[in-house]
Order: structure tokens, then C-alpha cells, then sequence
């Protein structure tokens, strides 16, 4: 697997040097962004100015420093300007083809239920909440509001939510590794609400127009958070946050998030 890996690596390497860009652009202003830059061959190389791990060292072509308050994609948007994009108005499409649409069509309209997506996991441990809790917030959901709670997420998540609906009482529709993400973007499009971690599955919800229920630990929602009018975000301010971390000792951010916290939320949503 590792000699697989750094082949791998090795192949991706040559492919970046091998190729001569008109324009290189570091949209992340991460060291190992920085270095994909440095190693690409390109006369123009842009990014964000002063960025805290330095990857503006590799840039020849630097933008003035960016409010580390700002949200991503309005960074982004800007980068684009600068770079002679016009317009200000933003209109994210997820083009969804029939036989997907029919797909997922098939499974909400046989719940004869208001549809409830939950997509419970994220990368980092420290996105996570733990599983009882979604288990017990899905149980609510079921008895309180009638509405059919579908579960989503890619095959490296099958495994916990298993766990969480074996601690569930009620039924729910478990769809974690079964859809693609066009699948999944309509599916959030048909949805009544979206609850969700900081994911990428967040960010599709806020992108196909569904409102989003987002619970937010370790980084900051005015940065990553889901993009747009009508969400809401479900946060505990510490001392500490956001401290942008993938490893805690305590988790507490999370941790001190109830279900009731995010279940009245729901309620407030859920209503006509």
C-alpha cells in the first residue's frame, strides 16, 4: 500500500512539472497548497498575501491579506475578481440528470412523510457528535414531527452510522454509501430541513437552496459555515473556539451541544 502510495505521489509529481500553466492559483493558502504551487510550472502564481502557514512564500503574485473573518467562499469570489471575474451575484447549479432524480424520487415519495436529512459525520473527530445523540435526536424527530429522517454520508462512514441506528428506536432511511453526490444534492434539494456537522455534505445543502441545521465545535461558522440566508448554526462558545483543531482531549465543544439545543431548532424549521 505505501509503495502504491508514493508511486502514486511520484506519478502525480511528474504530471504538475510536465505541464506548463498559464495561470497557477493557491485558493487554499495551506503549506502543502503552497507547495503544489512551487513545484508547477506557471509565470503567474496567485494567492492571499501574509497567510499563517506561509504558502504566500511560493507565490509570485500576492493579494492583499484576506479578514480571516470572511467567509470562504466570498474569498474566493474575490480572488476571482481580482483575476477580472465581473458580476456579484451568486448562483451555484448542481445539474441533476432524470434517472437520479427518479432515484431518489422513488425512496421520499414512498416515506409519504416530510423528509428530514441527517448527515451525521465529518473528517475530523472533532466535527463529530456523538451517536446517541444523533440517535436520540432522530427518535424525536420520528415521534414529535412524523417526518421520516433519511441518514446520509460515503462508504467510509457505514460503519457509525450502523452504530447509531442500532441505538434508534424508530425506523429511518439509511442511505450512507448509496448515493452519489448528485444523488445526494437532490435529495437535500427535496428535503425539508438538512442537520449536519461541518461537512462537504453541508455545503451541498446550502448550495442546492435547502436549510441547513448546522452544529459547529472546533472551527468557525462565519468562515466555513453554510453559505447564504435562512440557516442556522448550533454553537458553544468557549474560550477556545475555534481553535481549528482535528485532535482534542475533551471534545467539549461539541460535546456540550444537546439534543434538545438542536431538536428545538428543528421544531422552530420544521413549522409552516
Amino acid at each position: 500500500m505505501l509503495l502504491k502510495t508514493l508511486k502514486d505521489i511520484s506519478h502525480f509529481i511528474r504530471e504538475i512539472r510536465d505541464t506548463s500553466y498559464d495561470l497557477v492559483i493557491d485558493l487554499q493558502g495551506l503549506f502543502k497548497s503552497g507547495i503544489l504551487v512551487y513545484l508547477a510550472r506557471g509565470e503567474r502564481k496567485v494567492g492571499y498575501d501574509k497567510t499563517r502557514e506561509l504558502s504566500y512564500l511560493f507565490l509570485n503574485e500576492r493579494i492583499k491579506p484576506f479578514d480571516p473573518d470572511e467567509h470562504a467562499v466570498l474569498r474566493y469570489i474575490n480572488l476571482a475578481k481580482y483575476l477580472g471575474a465581473n458580476g456579484t451575484h451568486l448562483d451555484f447549479q448542481i445539474p441533476v440528470g432524470k434517472r437520479d432524480m427518479e432515484y431518489i424520487d422513488r425512496i421520499i415519495n414512498a416515506s409519504k412523510r416530510p423528509i428530514i436529512a441527517i448527515n451525521p459525520m465529518a473528517r475530523w473527530k472533532t466535527k463529530q457528535w456523538n451517536h446517541t445523540r444523533f440517535a436520540e435526536l432522530a427518535d424525536k424527530i420520528h415521534h414529535q414531527l412524523d417526518a421520516m429522517v433519511i441518514f446520509t454520508g460515503s462508504k467510509d462512514h457505514i460503519i457509525d452510522t450502523a452504530r447509531i441506528l442500532s441505538y434508534m428506536e424508530s425506523e429511518a432511511i439509511n442511505l450512507v454509501g448509496k448515493t452519489t453526490l448528485k444523488q445526494l444534492a437532490y435529495l437535500f434539494r427535496r428535503s425539508k430541513l438538512v442537520v449536519s456537522t461541518d461537512s462537504g455534505p453541508m455545503h451541498i445543502a446550502a448550495a442546492v437552496g435547502a436549510k441547513v441545521i448546522a452544529l459547529f465545535g472546533p472551527t468557525s461558522p462565519s468562515r466555513t459555515g453554510p453559505f447564504g440566508e435562512g440557516h442556522v448554526i448550533i454553537r458553544k462558545e468557549l474560550p477556545c473556539s475555534p481553535c481549528l483543531k482535528r485532535s482534542c482531549s475533551t471534545l467539549e465543544c461539541m460535546d456540550l451541544i444537546s439534543v434538545e439545543d438542536v431538536f428545538s431548532n428543528i421544531q422552530t424549521a420544521f413549522s409552516p
